[in-house]
């Protein structure tokens, strides 16, 4: 499994369990996330299972996000585009 593959397996698995932002947090994660920090390089090189099946990566990261990135900043790239077509976030 894909660093992008296990992003979206939990964007859908959070959307089933009725968590919507939580699905299109790791929704926007998987279509933008690239390498060339020290956290995304650690994750794109990962050489184990990075899937739910495995290590959970995406809930782990998700988990592990710094309190003032919540709620995003006006100027945060968390705000990419989530609330796009929920009426804005």
């Amino acid at each position: 499994m894909t660093l992008r593959q296990a992003f979206l397996a939990q964007a859908e698995a959070c959307r089933r369990l009725d968590s919507p932002f939580m699905g299109r947090l790791m929704t926007l994660l998987a279509e933008r996330l690239e390498p060339g920090a020290p956290v995304t390089d650690r994750l794109f090189s990962w050489t184990k299972d990075i899937g739910p099946s495995g290590a959970s990566v995406p809930l782990r990261l998700a988990g592990a996000r710094p309190p003032r990135l919540f709620p995003p900043l006006a100027n945060s790239p968390l705000r990419w585009s989530a609330g796009r077509n929920q009426g804005g976030v």
